[in-house]
């Protein structure tokens, strides 16, 4: 599970000496380790195919919390 948040959703915009997105935060690492714990279990014991699920967060509101919305999105798409 690859979870990434875009500095652009939350009206942030990279500059200075960095201009690009960088590395994962640890809120990120965190969001992705716990959509990986809940997704986990629903796959059966004896599947073995590879499977990637690549979440990115393009905008938010700031009222929900966006780690709860990732968990709903990848199991509706899985």
């Amino acid at each position: 599970v690859e979870y990434k948040e875009k500095f652009s959703s939350f009206g942030r915009f990279p500059g200075g000496f960095l201009k690009r997105e960088g590395r994962a935060s640890d809120y990120e690492i965190l969001t992705a380790r716990l959509v990986d714990r809940v997704l986990r279990p629903l796959f059966p014991s004896n599947y073995h195919a590879d499977t990637f699920v690549n979440i990115t967060l393009y905008s938010t509101d700031g009222v929900d919390m966006p780690d709860a919305l990732a968990g709903l999105a990848a199991s509706a798409a899985l």
